[in-house]
């Protein structure tokens, strides 16, 4: 029976699950939009190693993010406040849930001369001299309909035999990464957190449904119905 490379998913669940205390509140509303000039994909060299931190939801009175090294598989979730004066975003963060590795962030981003983040990272416990400091430029997006576990969603109109044999949690990836490809920052922090852990993701909207193909708008319903059916089903087949 078919099933995609999910393992990391399952994986990603786990971490984010224990490292976060706190469920997204069903109430917040992005502000950010294609046009939002903070949200989006920031890379840069921390020493001998890469970061890559991900903003992804505003809100009137609080900010949200992931980060990580590049060669780790364990993306940290960050909440914070910001302030916004004269262009200029001033935000301070904090790694969510109780990790000895976890810590306080400290960066700002003007909107009007750059794409770039700087800032430090100071580990609970350290004292001052222990500040890691980072600038991390904007990656720009780029839609490709190429990308992704599996890309034919975004290719071609699909059929019953090209999603029969897939288990309902597969469907709802694969689904989901149509919107993924497009920059949708998810409000749900597991598929989130399964996003981020790819390469080609970079969020940059709360709301994607102008910039669908008439082939992706096709098969998303088309995949929910199978994937809804996969559910209901998955425990008689044995998946």
């Amino acid at each position: 029976m078919k099933r995609l490379s999910f393992l990391l998913f399952t994986l990603l669940v786990l971490i984010i699950s224990c490292k976060s205390s706190r469920k997204t509140d069903s109430s917040d509303t992005l502000t950010g939009t294609a046009t939002n000039k903070l949200i989006g994909k920031y890379i840069g060299n921390v020493g001998a190693d890469t970061m890559m931190m991900y903003i992804t939801t505003i809100t009137a009175d609080s900010i949200r993010g992931y980060c990580r090294n590049k060669d780790s598989d364990i993306y940290k979730p960050f909440r914070g406040a910001y302030s916004l004066e004269n262009g200029i975003y001033k935000i301070t963060a904090s790694d969510d849930g109780h990790d000895n590795d976890n810590g306080v962030y400290a960066f700002s981003f003007d909107t009007n001369s750059s794409d770039v983040i700087t800032g430090n990272w100071k580990k609970y416990g350290d004292d001052e001299s222990a500040r890691i400091s980072y600038s991390l430029q904007r990656k720009t997006f780029l839609y490709s309909k190429t990308v992704g576990m599996y890309p034919e969603a975004s290719q071609r109109a699909l059929k019953d035999s090209d999603v029969d044999e897939y288990s309902g949690d597969d469907l709802q990836v694969i689904r989901n990464e149509i919107y993924a490809r497009h920059g949708y920052c998810f409000k749900n922090s597991s598929e989130m957190g399964f996003f981020v852990s790819q390469d080609w993701y970079v969020p940059v909207s709360g709301d994607v449904k102008s910039e669908l193909t008439v082939i992706e708008k096709k098969n998303i319903p088309f995949i929910l119905k199978h994937e809804k059916y996969a559910k209901a089903h998955d425990e008689d087949y044995g998946r």
